[in-house]
């Protein structure tokens, strides 16, 4: 009897793996590389030589930008970095002050000039699954993002790719001779939750004018690029 166990428990264990699948059992030191994330976050990107995280947008035609609007991480459960108070400024003073009458901050999303998005009601995201401190910040972001089995998708659902240019922008459909489509995740590195493309969290953000405003990418094309880690920022509340 115990030999006819065996031998049914071993030949269920071949049909499984001959299937293509192995159960396993996924703890929470395992977070290190997610594919697929519950919910919705926004992007940050710091440059490598400092501490401070700028606030990641998205224009009327999927490419992503920031300029010099930052915000504060205030991590959970354990703080990254101390935070003032009055730490998240008013960007328009700010640029205004630093660049003057040719600042243009963000005044649309894809294919929807002047629009102003509208938070209603606000919901509550648990956060719990994840293992490491991770970066919350208290205000809305504008522009929200997903992750589902390594592709990266908008609010539009447009999909997040490396293009032909390596930059990296949002498509519907994906450009054909887009570098890379999928292959994105989240990882936990230097104290953050990035955002990896083949497991590899180096991108760079290159300056398009003289007012502050940068364009992100997966390489450096040129004199006016640095190299930035793009942050995940998890929002209190949506």
């Amino acid at each position: 009897m115990k030999f006819s166990t065996s031998i049914s428990i071993a030949l269920a264990v071949a049909s499984v793996a001959h299937a293509g699948y192995v159960p396993t059992t996924t703890k929470c030191c395992d977070d290190s590389e997610i594919t697929t994330f519950e919910h919705p976050f926004g992007l940050g990107v710091k440059e490598c030589d400092d501490d401070t995280i700028y606030l990641v947008f998205e224009i009327g035609d999927g490419q992503l930008e920031h300029d010099c609007e930052t915000v504060c991480c205030k991590s959970t459960p354990t703080p990254i970095s101390d935070c003032d108070d009055d730490c998240e400024d008013d960007c328009e003073d700010d640029c205004q002050e630093e660049y003057g009458d040719d600042y243009k901050h963000k005044v649309y999303k894809r294919g929807e000039k002047y629009y102003k998005k509208k938070y209603s009601p606000k919901k509550s995201y648990d956060y719990s699954p994840l293992c490491h401190p991770y970066c919350v910040i208290d205000k809305e972001c504008e522009d929200l993002f997903t992750l589902c089995d390594g592709v990266l998708y908008d609010e539009k659902y447009a999909t997040g790719s490396i293009v032909a240019n390596h930059q990296f922008q949002f498509d519907k459909p994906a450009q054909v001779d887009a570098l890379f489509t999928c292959g994105w995740s989240i990882v936990y590195k230097d104290g953050y939750y990035l955002l990896a493309l083949n497991d590899c969290t180096t991108f760079w953000e290159c300056a398009v004018d003289d007012n502050g405003l940068y364009k992100l990418y997966d390489a450096c094309i040129g004199g006016q690029c640095k190299e930035i880690e793009i942050i995940i920022l998890f929002e209190e509340y949506y």
